[in-house]
């Protein structure tokens, strides 16, 4: 049986933010002790802390920065006046997998809903559909504040953006243009 796996990362919100950024549990090599010795030097010990993330290379790129460590990262967040948090604390995943769809028996992060509703963000950033239908279903609806869904940045993701007409129609402009440089072109519309 699939072990149960626990979210290692609190929700960080800096006294001045003013957005969050939602997204929904790490991957298993940050949450399975069996699957720690996984884990490359490289990675950060933080929400979206993978190497094959691309989160803080696409932020890091809106504004030149090289976001690489828990630090830098950290440091960013409270200059830009952001939040994060996950709105899972737990689950069982299916097979190892990273896939949003490969976990179950969810225990959902209540305490995100206190924290949006103290703190009045302005804006709710999810980090894909996925995790913005979830939230909406298991934490709450808050109509009265913006959000924005962003294109996941998990490596998997790319694959749905060949479809995207948008990303087609720059594409026949520019052949040389890829699904990442349209992803990096709406994080720049979401953080510059």
């Amino acid at each position: 049986m699939d072990i149960v796996e626990y979210n290692p990362y609190k929700p960080f919100v800096p006294m001045n933010a003013d957005k969050i950024i939602i997204g929904n549990f790490p991957i298993g090599k940050f949450t399975n002790p069996q699957r720690h010795h996984e884990k490359k030097e490289n990675e950060i010990e933080f929400y979206y802390g993978g190497v094959t993330n691309k989160l803080w290379r696409l932020i890091g790129e809106c504004f030149n920065l090289k976001l690489d460590s828990v630090r830098s990262i950290k440091s960013f967040l409270t200059e830009h006046h952001i939040a994060i948090a996950d709105i899972l604390l737990s689950c069982r995943r299916k097979n190892g997998s990273a896939l949003d769809s490969a976990l179950y028996d969810k225990t959902y992060n209540h305490e995100l809903e206190k924290i949006i509703r103290k703190k009045n963000f302005s804006e709710l950033i999810f980090t894909s559909k996925h995790v913005y239908q979830e939230f909406r279903k298991h934490i709450g609806k808050f109509p009265e504040i913006p959000h924005t869904i962003l294109y996941s940045p998990s490596p998997n993701a790319v694959r749905g953006l060949v479809k995207n007409q948008e990303f087609l129609s720059m594409k026949r402009k520019d052949p040389d243009f890829s699904v990442n440089d349209y992803r990096l072109l709406k994080y720049k519309q979401v953080f510059s």
